[in-house]
Formats: C-alpha cells, structure tokens, sequence
C-alpha cells in the first residue's frame, strides 16, 4: 500500500477585521447588479475580450493555487493580471493587424496554464 506524503500545517491566518476586510463577492450587491446589467459588448471587439478574459481566469487560477500553498503576493497578482491581459489583447490587435490570427496562440497558451493551474489545485485537495 502506498503511504501518502505528509503535509505540512499552516500558520493560521489573522482574523478579518474593518482594515483589512475583504470583499465577498456571494453577498456584494455590486456583483449582482454586474450580472443582471444588460451590458452589450460590440463585434469588433469581442475576440480581444474573450483573449483578455481568459487571460484574467489564468491569473485568477494562478493566484488560487499560490493562495493555495501559502505564497499569494497581492502585488504579484495585479501585475500579472494586467500584464496577461494586455499581452493577450496586443497579440490579437496585431495578429489583425497582419493578418494572422495570433489570438490562437494567446487562447492555447492561457488554455494550457488554467489547466495546468486546476490540476495542481485538484491534487492538492486529494
């Protein structure tokens, strides 16, 4: 029989309080008036935001797993949260450009990192 590794413990986290309260997005009236917005987004610029999107869920499965083993850095998400999405959307607006559709490589590329991302979540929860 095959004998599991052992984890190790975390340092527990200090309790939430009115400085550093965070935001939670299940009761944030902010994010339900969002989703029942009739918000349209224009042809032309759907294939850049579907690149950006994906490029945001990249980093937002990246921060989950770093969470995860305890090495989240806020500073390190937002910049490469904006980092990703600008990334995805140059390489489509100059894949237009010249007429390559270079979006495929952003939505391979990012498509590869979430999974990547969800399987070390995945076993980490095994």
């Amino acid at each position: 029989m095959r004998q599991r590794p052992h984890r190790r413990r975390r340092a527990p986290r200090p309790a939430l309080n009115a400085s550093n309260r965070r935001c939670d997005p299940v009761r944030d009236p902010r994010v339900i008036l969002g989703l029942l917005s009739p918000v349209t987004i224009p042809i032309t610029y759907a294939r850049y935001t579907a690149v950006a999107l994906l490029a945001a869920l990249d980093s937002i499965f990246g921060a989950l797993k770093a969470y995860i083993a305890g090495t989240f850095e806020p500073r390190v998400f937002f910049s490469g949260l904006l980092t990703n999405m600008t990334l995805a959307g140059g390489l489509t607006y100059f894949g237009d450009k010249l007429g390559v559709d270079l979006s495929i490589a952003a939505i391979v590329a990012f498509g590869v990192r979430i999974f990547n991302n969800l399987g070390a979540i995945r076993r980490h929860y095994l």
